[in-house]
């Protein structure tokens, strides 16, 4: 008797400390970065202190989630067997409007149809296993 084989659940979320507001945030789609208050820098992804200046006065700040891809790959090789059927697919880096940058896959878009300035806004990804929905991107137009 054959045993069907389950696909395995996509890696889930654990947040930590300083990005548990990022996550929780993200539940209710909305994306949020870190300004820092002594540098007048976004920063993305969060951290505990300034990448710039190294100081703790970061400030959390709703993006408006709409960016363009700066430049992109097609990923054609799943990286674990819970992406295999996702094959092949975009993703991104992508500068948001408000100076920071995001990687993220481009949803809702075949491969062949991404350009390196497309425009693109966020959205929530919810996947099974995980308590916390993942941004990513989907063209704008």
């Amino acid at each position: 008797m054959n045993t069907p084989v389950q696909k395995p659940n996509k890696p889930g979320i654990e947040p930590k400390p300083h990005t548990q507001a990022f996550w929780e945030a993200a539940n209710s789609d909305k994306l949020l970065y870190q300004y820092c208050l002594d540098c007048q820098k976004p920063q993305f992804v969060p951290s505990s202190v300034c990448r710039k200046c190294h100081q703790k006065n970061l400030d959390w700040r709703e993006s408006s989630g709409q960016g363009f891809v700066f430049t992109y790959s097609i990923i054609h090789r799943a990286p674990n067997a819970a992406f295999k059927d996702d094959t092949p697919y975009p993703i991104a880096m992508v500068d948001m409007a408000e100076g920071f940058r995001i990687t993220a896959n481009i949803l809702n878009c075949p491969p062949e149809r991404v350009y390196i300035g497309m425009p693109v806004r966020v959205v929530f990804e919810t996947r099974d296993g995980s308590d916390y929905k993942i941004p990513q991107v989907e063209p704008a137009e």
